[in-house]
Parts: C-alpha cells; structure tokens; sequence
C-alpha cells in the first residue's frame, strides 16, 4: 500500500513550530525524521506522511484544520513576544513547558472576557516606572484591602492563599502553573475585562506571595511580561521592590530593629530570620529588603543566599488527597472557576460547556462545586 502523504502549508509550518518554542532541529529529534525533512516540508517540496503528521499536530499541539491554511493565522498569541524579551532582558528563554503555560492562559482569558464583555471595565490601579515603590505599594494594599497585621497573623502557607484570594476578589485571573524549574517565576497578560497573573508552583510558597504582586505590578502599569527569576529588567527590578514593599513595610522593619535588634544594621540570619518569619517571607527576600532600606550591611543579601542556599524549593505542604477536582481548583482559582460555575447558573454557560472547559467528568464537576463551596483550594 503506497503512503499517504498529507499537503500541509510550509509558511503555516514554519508558524507553528516557532509558536511552540522550538527549532526546526527538535522537531526533527521528536519525530524521528532529518532537520532537512522538516526544511523540504517547509519549502513544500515534499510532504509528511499521514503518521507523522499526526505525530507533527500533536506536538505543536494545533488542530488539523490549521495546516491547511493557505498562510499562518494572525496570531493573538504572546509567545512570540515573551520569547523576544526573555532573550533580551534575562539568561533564560521559555521552553516548551512555559510556553504552553502561556497559551493556557490565554485561552482562560478569552473565555472570561467573552463572559465578562457586558460587564464593567476593572478597576485595578495606575502605575508608571517612574513612582516610587513605596507609594505605589501603599495604593495596593489599600486596593487589596491588605494589612500588615492580618499577614502576620496568618499562618506560613496561608499567606499566598489569602493573597491569591483577594487578588481574584478584585477581578483578576490568578493561575498558579508549572513553569520551567529555576526559568521564569510567572507571567502577567494585562486587560481591561480579564486580566490574568499567573506564578510558578516550582516556587517556595513564601516566594509565591511575592509573586503574585510582583505581577500585579505589571497589572498596574499595563505591561505584558513573562519574569524572570533573575530579574534583569528595570521594569522587573521596579515590581520586585513594590512587592518587597507590600509585604516588608520600611516602618515595620524599623521598629523591629529599634525594639527587637536593638541594633543600627542587621547583620545575622538570626536577625533576617526572626523578621522573615514575622512576615511569612523568605529569608533571601528579608535580607535583600534590609540591605536596599540600608537597614543591613553591605553584602547581607551574598551572605544570607550562602547560609541557605541549600533550602529546598516547592511549596508543598500537607493536605487532603490531591483528586482532579481539587487540582483543578488549585491551578485555575476560586475566582475563575467560580465565575465559569456562576456563568452555568445564569444560563450563560450550558453543563457541557462547563465539563469540556474543565476537562472533567460530570462526578468531578459535582466534586468541584462541592469544595468550591466549601472554600477549598
């Protein structure tokens, strides 16, 4: 029997590879066929066979249909631009993984858009890089309802899920996904129905706090970003230091030095431990904030990263067995999931809209509206 082979669009080709973030070369490894079988099919001088192009679409993760465009669509899609300024501004480039975390979030937001296009422009507040930290960090505790006092009183693993919370209160898609261990630490897709923060779950859960207003920084100046863990960026290093603002104010730092430190400088890990776990913050961060305040010696941030720098990563932290339902609960949030459920009620949404939304069965969506019920995470 002669083998069929599938007339794909090269250009349409050539698209979808570089959407998926990769080369030409690891197309070729994954498939099992040369680089220039992949440039030929590019070219349109030959054509793949029905079997590897259904291992091709898999892999690029697009619908069948799109290939036999006769040119790439426009693409609404960020991966392009976060590819470009990861490569300028930081060490790391997104992978795969983060990649498909991002389209992720994109499709979540079209829904919420389309649900909420009737609805009231959010009001989140404006920022430019050039306000100072310190106030613009007061504005998003006030916007948040936030105060230093609750975040001390909670405990270690509740602080991210009580920020998380407020955060979606206001309007705002909070994801929490896997993004490529030790690459980027979340992203911001800025918009004036739906606007979608999302943060690394490979993160320590202390450092998600940070995170999650570090892109609430990008939310309030408007910009689109992918963050690095490394921050190279002006715009990157002017969010680090709102959110080391929000969650370490300068007068409540000065008033454990002055009735607990009894000290000018701090300049042990005693000392950054006790105020960090006062916080509910990592102890890199409480360092760096003391350092940048002038409140500790030079060089405490190097010194601090040394003592711990085998601390270990991963938020995990004891709880009930981690079923679909409740995983979907985690990645998606309260916020999200709950808008899709309400949309269900109000006629908006029919059920299997919702179970293909999802992705779960019936028995899981029932679970699902059960622990959102109950306020789970």
């Amino acid at each position: 029997m002669p083998t069929v082979l599938v007339p794909i669009t090269g250009s349409v080709l050539a698209w979808a590879i570089g959407e998926a973030g990769l080369s030409n070369a690891e197309v070729a490894s994954q498939l099992g066929v040369s680089q220039s079988q992949i440039a030929d099919w590019i070219a349109g001088t030959a054509h793949p066979s029905k079997t590897k192009f259904d291992q091709l679409r898999k892999l690029l993760d697009r619908p069948e249909s799109v290939f036999f465009l006769a040119s790439p669509p426009p693409s609404s899609s960020s991966a392009t631009r976060f590819r470009s300024h990861a490569s300028r501004t930081g060490p790391h480039t997104p992978t795969p993984e983060d990649l498909k975390a991002i389209k992720l979030a994109q499709n979540l937001q079209r829904v919420m858009r389309w649900l909420g296009e009737d609805r009231r422009v959010l009001e989140i507040p404006r920022a430019s890089i050039g306000d100072p930290p310190e106030a613009v960090a007061e504005e998003a505790r006030a916007w948040l309802g936030w105060s230093t006092r609750e975040q001390i009183k909670a405990k270690d693993h509740e602080v991210a899920k009580l920020l998380r919370a407020r955060i979606e209160q206001r309007g705002i898609i909070a994801l929490n996904l896997t993004l490529s261990d030790g690459g980027f630490r979340g992203f911001s897709l800025p918009d004036s129905i739906a606007p979608v923060i999302a943060i690394n779950t490979r993160d320590d859960i202390r450092a998600r706090s940070f995170s999650y207003i570090h892109e609430c920084g990008h939310l309030m100046l408007g910009i689109e970003s992918i963050c690095d863990a490394s921050p190279a960026s002006g715009t990157d290093t002017w969010c680090d230091n709102v959110a080391a603002a929000f969650l370490m104010p300068r007068p409540v730092l000065a008033d454990y030095m002055l009735r607990k430190f009894h000290v000018q400088e701090v300049d042990s890990l005693e000392e950054v431990r006790w105020a960090a776990n006062q916080l509910n913050v990592s102890y890199r961060a409480m360092a760096r904030r003391f350092e940048s305040l002038g409140m500790g010696v030079p060089g405490l941030y190097g010194k601090i990263n040394k003592l711990i720098s085998n601390q270990s990563r991963g938020g995990g932290v004891g709880g009930p067995p981690q079923t679909r339902a409740r995983r979907k609960l985690q990645r998606y949030g309260a916020g999200f999931v709950g808008r899709l459920m309400a949309a269900e009620e109000e006629g908006e949404l029919e059920n299997a809209d919702l179970v293909d939304l999802l992705n779960l069965s019936r028995a899981e969506l029932k679970e699902l509206r059960g622990l959102l019920n109950e306020g789970a995470e």
